[in-house]
C-alpha cells in the first residue's frame, strides 16, 4: 500500500452561509468518529504549543527535516469542528478509497444532491456519485475539493486540504503530516511545507473536519468556515482506541483558565493536567487505565474562571472500546455528574448489591448488557472478564473484586480457574463440575493491572456467570495473590513448596492442621486470616468438612458438605491460629482435600476473622449459637427470610458495613438457587448458590448488612432447608 501525502491550498472570496458548528463534541449521525477527533484533537494540541511537537520533528542527517520551525514560535487559535466539513472531507476518503485514486479533486464530476446520499444510498462509488457514472480523465470535469465543500454546505471563504494513504492510524497519519521534510527555512507557505502550514498557521478557516476511513487509512482534514471559535472545548479523544492504559485529550480555549479540570469514565471523576500550551488556550492530559476490554464511556468535565459547568461532549459520552454497536465511539449514554460522584475509593472494602458482569448463556442479561449472551466457553478456552467500572465497581482504585462465579450446564468433567487478567495461569481450581450440574462458588481475586479477571475452562463446553459482590480498595489490608496450592492429599498432589503434599485421605474425625504462615509469599507472622479455595475430592460417604483457627475448639459449623464420588469446593475465610496454622476436619468416611489460598489479612485489618458461629439453622432440632433462627423449617419457593446477623456469633451491634457467611442448602425439593442481599434494598439480578433436590450444596457469601442489621435470603423453588455460619465481618 502506498503512503502518500498531498495538500491544497485556496483562498476563495465566495460568501456563503455560515458553516453549521457541532455544539460541544456531540456526534450527527456519526461524525466524527474516534480517528476523525483524534486527528482534530492533535491538531488543536499542537496548535496551543507548536514547539512541543516540532521539537520531535525527524532528523536526518543531523538536520531537522521541519527547518522552518522556529516560525511557529507562538500557540495558534484552536479550530472548532464543522460538520458540514465533516461529511465533505469523510466523503472524499471514501471516494478516493473505493474508486483507488489518490487526488484532492474528485475524479468525475459529482452528482449535486450527494449530501443528500451519502453515505445512506451512495457509500462513494462512482456509480451513484459521478454524473457520468464512472470516473473520467477529463480533468476539465472534475469536482475541485471546494467545490466539493460547496455542495456539502460548507462556508468556503479561505480554505484548504490535506489528504493522506496508508498510514497505520491517525497517530501516524497527523505525525506523517506534521513532519513533512522541507530544506527552506521560509516561513511562508511553499510546495514542501503545506501540510505543516495549514495545520498550524493560523489562517485559512477557524473550522476544521476530519474525514478518516479505517480501510487502507485514508485521511483528510478541510479547513474553511467563516464563525470564530466560541467553544470553551473545541476538541477531545483519547489514544490508543482501546489499551490497558489510553492517553486522554482535550483543549481548552477561553479568556480565563479553568477552575476545575477532570474527566468522568463509567461514572468516576479524575483531575486533568495541563499538558501542553498555556490554561487559556491549552491541552489537558489524564492517563486513564483499567480500559483494556469491555466498552467504558467518559466525558471531560471542566468548569470554567465563574464555576459554570463545561462538557465535551455536551451531551452523551464518547466510548473506549471497538467503535461498533456495542460500544459507539459518541452514544447518548450519560454519565453522572462530577458534582455528584465520589472520587475513586478510600474504603478498605466495600460490600455492594450483587450485579451480574457475565452470563454466556444464549439471551441472558448483565447489569450493562456487557458479556451476555456470548455463548458457552469451550474446553481449554480463556475468556477475560472487564470488571473496572460495572455493576458498582469504580474505574480506578480497586485491588480485588469479590465474585460470585457459576458454572451451569457442562458438557464433560472440569474445573475452572480464576486468576489476574495480567498473569500467568496458575496450578489451582476454584470450583470443579460435572456434566448437567450448576455449581457455584465464591471468588476473591486480585484485579489485573489491565483491569480484567481470567477464567479458564479445562474440559468440554460450559457456560459460565458471574455476579459481584464486592470490592476491596487500594487502602485495603488485604494482600491478593495469585492462587497458590498449600495442600493437596492425593497420592499424585503437589504443592507451591512441597509441603502437605500427598498425604494420603482424611479418615473419618480426622483432624489435621495446615501451614498457612511462611508460605507462598505468606510472611512467617502477623498473619490474621487466610482466603482458601478448599476442595473435598474422591469421597468415599457423604460427610463435611470444618476449617477453623488451629489454636481454638473445634465450633459446631461446617464449610463445605460432600457425597459419594462428587469434588466439591469452597470458598473459605479463617482465622489463622497463633501458629500460624488452621484446622481442617473430615466427619465421615475418607476424602482426599486440596486447599488452594487466594489471599491474606494481617492481624489488623479490615477484617476481623471469627471463630465460625451458627447464625441460622431452619432444620428441625437443630440449633445455633443463640437459639434464634433454629428449626424454623424449610424456606419456601419463592420466599425469602431476613436475618439478624448484628450482635450475634462475635458480630457487634454497630459499626459493620458487611459479614463473610458461610450458606448451605440441604433438603432441597427441587432445582432452585438461593440469592442473598442486603434487607431493605430491592432483590438483585444474582444468585449465590444452586441446588437440585436432596442435595448439600455450600457456598461462602459476603453480603452487605442492610437494614435493621439484616441479611435477606431468597430460596427460588421448592422447599429447602438453609444452614448459615458466620466466619467474620467488615467494617463500616
Amino acid at each position: 500500500m502506498r503512503r502518500a501525502l498531498a495538500f491544497c491550498l485556496c483562498l476563495l472570496a465566495v460568501l456563503l452561509p455560515l458553516d453549521h458548528a457541532l455544539a460541544e463534541g456531540e456526534a450527527v449521525n456519526g461524525y466524527p468518529n474516534w480517528a476523525e477527533r483524534v486527528l482534530l484533537e492533535w491538531m488543536n494540541r499542537a496548535r496551543s504549543d507548536p514547539q512541543a511537537d516540532l521539537a520531535a520533528c525527524t532528523v536526518t542527517n543531523g538536520v531537522s527535516n521541519c527547518q522552518e520551525s522556529a516560525c511557529y514560535s507562538s500557540a495558534a487559535t484552536p479550530r472548532h469542528i464543522d460538520f458540514n466539513l465533516q461529511r465533505s472531507a469523510r466523503f472524499h476518503g471514501d471516494h478516493m478509497r473505493i474508486n483507488n485514486y489518490f487526488d484532492h479533486p474528485s475524479e468525475c464530476t459529482l452528482v449535486g444532491n450527494i449530501p443528500a446520499l451519502y453515505p445512506n444510498t451512495c457509500g462513494g462509488a462512482a456509480s451513484c456519485s459521478c454524473t457520468q457514472g464512472a470516473l473520467t480523465s477529463d480533468q476539465n470535469a472534475w469536482t475541485d475539493p471546494f467545490s466539493r465543500m460547496q455542495l456539502f454546505s460548507a462556508s468556503v471563504n479561505g480554505a484548504g486540504e490535506i489528504i493522506a494513504a496508508g498510514y497505520n492510524g491517525p497517530n501516524a497519519t497527523f505525525y506523517a503530516w506534521l513532519y513533512e521534510p522541507t530544506s527552506t527555512t521560509s516561513c511562508g507557505f511553499n510546495e514542501e511545507n503545506g501540510h505543516r502550514f495549514l495545520l498550524l498557521s493560523d489562517g485559512y478557516g477557524p473550522a476544521a473536519g476530519a474525514g478518516y476511513t479505517s480501510t487502507q487509512d485514508y485521511s483528510v482534514m478541510d479547513f474553511a468556515g467563516t464563525a470564530a471559535n466560541t467553544y470553551k472545548i473545541p476538541s477531545g479523544s483519547h489514544y490508543p482506541r482501546q489499551a490497558t492504559t489510553v492517553d486522554a485529550w482535550a483543549n481548552w480555549y477561553d479568556t480565563a483558565a479553568p477552575s476545575s479540570t477532570k474527566i468522568n469514565v463509567d461514572g468516576v471523576c479524575s483531575n486533568m493536567t495541563l499538558g501542553r500550551g498555556s490554561s487559556t488556550n491549552g491541552a489537558w492530559h489524564a492517563s486513564v487505565n483499567g480500559v483494556g476490554s469491555g466498552c467504558h464511556r467518559y466525558q471531560f468535565a471542566f468548569k470554567d474562571s465563574g464555576g459554570n459547568t463545561v462538557l465535551y461532549p455536551s451531551s452523551g459520552s464518547l466510548g473506549i472500546g471497538n467503535g461498533g454497536a456495542t460500544c459507539p465511539d459518541w452514544s447518548t449514554t450519560a454519565l453522572p455528574s462530577c458534582d455528584n460522584t465520589p472520587p475513586p475509593p478510600t474504603s478498605p472494602f466495600v460490600a455492594l448489591n450483587p450485579a451480574r458482569l457475565l452470563d454466556t448463556r444464549g439471551g441472558a442479561q448483565t447489569i450493562d448488557g456487557q458479556f451476555a449472551g456470548t455463548g458457552a466457553v469451550n474446553g481449554g478456552g480463556q475468556l477475560d472478564l472487564a470488571v473496572l467500572g460495572r455493576g458498582g465497581l469504580p474505574a480506578a482504585g480497586v485491588t480485588a473484586v469479590v465474585l460470585n462465579v457459576t458454572v451451569t450446564n457442562p458438557t464433560a468433567p472440569g474445573f475452572v480457574t480464576v486468576w489476574p487478567g495480567d498473569a500467568s495461569r496458575p496450578f489451582a481450581s476454584n470450583l470443579n463440575f460435572v456434566p448437567g450440574a450448576t455449581t457455584p462458588n465464591l471468588v476473591i481475586v486480585k484485579v489485573g493491572a489491565n483491569g480484567l479477571v481470567s477464567l479458564f475452562n479445562s474440559a468440554g463446553q460450559t457456560d459460565l456467570i458471574v455476579d459481584v459482590t464486592g470490592y476491596f480498595g487500594s487502602t485495603s489490608t488485604l494482600t491478593a495473590m495469585t492462587p497458590a496450592r498449600l495442600l493437596d492429599t492425593r497420592s499424585t498432589g503437589t504443592t507451591i513448596d512441597g509441603q502437605y503434599q500427598a498425604g494420603g485421605a482424611y479418615t473419618t474425625f480426622e483432624q489435621r492442621d495446615l501451614g498457612i504462615a511462611g508460605r507462598a509469599g505468606i510472611p512467617a507472622s502477623g498473619v490474621g486470616a487466610a482466603i482458601l479455595n478448599v476442595t473435598a475430592t474422591a469421597p468415599t460417604s457423604s460427610g463435611y468438612l470444618t476449617i477453623w483457627p488451629s489454636t481454638s475448639s473445634q465450633p459446631p459449623t461446617s464449610n463445605l458438605n460432600f457425597v459419594p464420588g462428587l469434588t466439591v469446593p469452597n470458598l473459605v475465610i479463617s482465622k489463622v491460629g497463633t501458629d500460624g496454622k488452621v484446622a481442617l476436619f473430615n466427619s465421615a468416611g475418607q476424602t482426599d482435600v486440596i486447599a488452594d489460598v487466594e489471599g491474606w489479612f494481617p492481624a489488623s485489618s479490615e477484617l476481623t476473622a471469627l471463630v465460625p458461629a451458627r447464625l441460622m439453622d431452619t432444620r428441625p432440632g437443630f440449633t445455633t449459637v443463640d437459639g434464634s433462627f433454629a428449626g424454623k423449617g424449610a424456606l419456601s419457593a419463592g420466599a425469602s427470610v431476613d436475618l439478624t446477623v448484628l450482635n450475634r456469633g462475635g458480630v457487634p451491634a454497630s459499626g459493620v458495613g458487611a459479614v463473610a457467611l458461610n450458606v448451605t442448602v440441604a433438603g432441597a425439593t427441587a432445582a432452585g438457587y438461593v440469592t442473598a442481599w442486603p434487607t431493605g434494598s430491592g432483590r438483585p439480578l444474582a444468585s449465590n448458590l444452586n441446588f437440585v433436590p436432596g442435595q448439600l450444596v455450600p457456598n461462602m457469601v459476603i453480603a452487605r448488612v442492610g437494614s435493621g442489621g439484616k441479611v435477606s435470603l431468597f430460596n427460588s423453588s421448592g422447599n429447602t432447608q438453609l444452614v448459615v455460619d458466620v466466619v467474620g465481618w467488615f467494617a463500616q
